[in-house]
């Protein structure tokens, strides 16, 4: 099964458990009809406290089926879809999913997803878009573009910069000044990215 139905079969796990506390808290309600007093305490950061009087022995469960359910219904599964920019073989190149729900996705797996559209997506940049220029173009426009492919480039990768790739500054400078190989050695995955769309 892949991500998303495992994870929309998780909601409708949660929302189940949240409703049967809901559930037995009303048996239990009705199972202890003459018991009339009760209180509870929660002790919250901060040094907060919370009363509560004259409660049933059933409250608690549920007040945590409601805020489950609560929970459930305010951290809407989404899911989008990025379809990969066509190769010059006209096929298009992998495609970008990616999905939030209750504790959202893994942030370093959700990075490296990008990381892997942004090598793709560099790559065109690199091999397929100047093969796709028009011979007819003007060397002004031609120059234009070679000007703003490493602008482009550069911008895409602050994205999914990530402080295991060391300091963008110096990646930038080594960017404005040609970037021209060797690179520093302290920059190697963020170079290969730029210079041949590998990670």
């Amino acid at each position: 099964m892949d991500a998303i139905t495992l994870r929309s079969i998780e909601r409708i796990v949660a929302v189940v458990i949240g409703g049967v506390s809901i559930y037995l808290c009303y048996r239990l309600f009705l199972a202890m009809p003459e018991r009339q007093e009760g209180e509870g305490k929660v002790l919250l950061p901060g040094g907060i406290s919370i009363y509560m009087t004259r409660m049933g022995p059933g409250a608690f469960f549920a007040l945590f089926g409601a805020i489950v359910v609560a929970i459930s219904f305010h951290h809407a599964i989404t899911y989008k879809e990025s379809p990969g920019i066509p190769l010059q073989s006209g096929e298009p190149s992998a495609v970008s999913r990616a999905y939030t729900g209750f504790g959202g996705a893994d942030p370093t797996q959700a990075l490296q997803l990008s990381r892997l559209q942004m090598a793709s997506d560099i790559k065109f940049l690199n091999t397929t878009l100047p093969q796709l220029l028009r011979k007819d173009l003007s060397k002004q426009n031609r120059t234009d573009v070679e000007i703003l492919i490493p602008r482009l480039k550069l911008a895409m990768i602050k994205t999914v910069w990530g402080p295991d790739w060391g300091d963008f500054a110096k990646f930038k400078e080594w960017v404005e000044s040609g970037a021209t190989e060797p690179a520093p050695k302290d920059l190697v995955k963020p170079t290969n990215l730029y210079l041949h769309g590998d990670i």
